[in-house]
């Protein structure tokens, strides 16, 4: 598994992408940033970041929405990363062990769950925490 056919399987399901300044593949899905890594050679995560982040007044509501989709889903795995000046950031990961390889099917398969199942987070949360601009009246 290399970042070129991670590259590759982005050509073949015809998605919009780039390579970072690491050479990992990234992208946007709906204004949310996903990327793509192979971890020790031996695993592929699809990781993913909601275009939005909330206040850390809200830290807490948003680690009880963490933690009750962790408890009820089996994937991807939501997590939270509050930075230094307080914004409060939502990622979301999915990994596969590949030791032992992935098709091409396979491995296309894999991508497309990763954003799947990170999509199926940032709905909820854009469900949960409207943004005001978007649905102000007039």
């Amino acid at each position: 598994m290399t970042r070129e056919r991670l590259a590759e399987s982005m050509r073949r399901r015809e998605y919009r992408y780039l390579t970072d300044e690491n050479g990992d593949v990234c992208g946007l899905w709906a204004y949310r940033l996903f990327s793509f890594y192979v971890v020790r050679g031996s695993i592929l995560q699809v990781r993913g970041r909601w275009s939005r982040q909330a206040g850390i007044e809200r830290l807490w509501e948003v680690l009880a929405f963490t933690d009750s989709w962790n408890a009820t889903h089996a994937h991807p795995k939501v997590y939270v990363r509050v930075l230094d000046d307080g914004r409060v950031h939502v990622l979301t990961e999915t990994s596969v062990t590949i030791t032992s390889g992935l098709n091409d099917a396979q491995l296309d398969h894999q991508v497309a769950v990763g954003l799947a199942a990170g999509t199926a987070v940032f709905d909820a949360l854009d469900h949960r925490y409207p943004d005001p601009v978007l649905t102000a009246g007039g």
